[in-house]
């Protein structure tokens, strides 16, 4: 495996920063005595998460009204936006695709003859009482065209 030495100067310019963020909050019902505080977490009320990403910002359900659950949520949501994790998924997908186009050519160099001795060799002699030159006579007939 070759490891090329950059800058971090060139690092810079090929991983955009961006600023992430993924907060919990909970929307309090109408009748919770703690609708003044999103920031609650022991009421039974709907939690929400607040996504700001590339300058705009996004409200979104967490399905669930424990807070624990919505930062487990959180916590998955901020790691999708991670540059890091990004660029190695990026850098795992291309080799995966060198590995398939390897795998591609060395099917193409494989012919149907060589495949067909490769399957001969492993399965070894037989005891059949007709071999692929012997065969019955009435195989070797000609068909006649009515």
């Amino acid at each position: 495996m070759h490891v090329s030495r950059t800058k971090a100067s060139d690092l810079s310019k090929k991983i955009p920063l961006q600023t992430a963020t993924v907060t919990v909050y909970t929307r309090h019902s109408p009748n919770c005595s703690k609708k003044k505080d999103p920031t609650w977490k022991r009421c039974k009320c709907r939690k929400y998460l607040y996504i700001y990403e590339a300058g705009k910002d996004r409200r979104v359900s967490a399905k669930t009204h424990s807070w624990e659950e919505a930062e487990a949520l959180a916590k998955i949501e901020l790691a999708k936006r991670d540059p890091i994790r990004m660029r190695l998924e990026e850098f795992a997908a291309a080799e995966a695709a060198k590995e398939a186009e390897e795998v591609a050519r060395q099917a193409r160099r494989t012919t149907t003859a060589d495949a067909l001795a490769e399957w001969r060799s492993r399965k070894g002699p037989t005891s059949s009482s007709t071999s692929s030159t012997q065969h019955s006579p009435w195989v070797m007939k000609p068909v006649r065209n009515a």
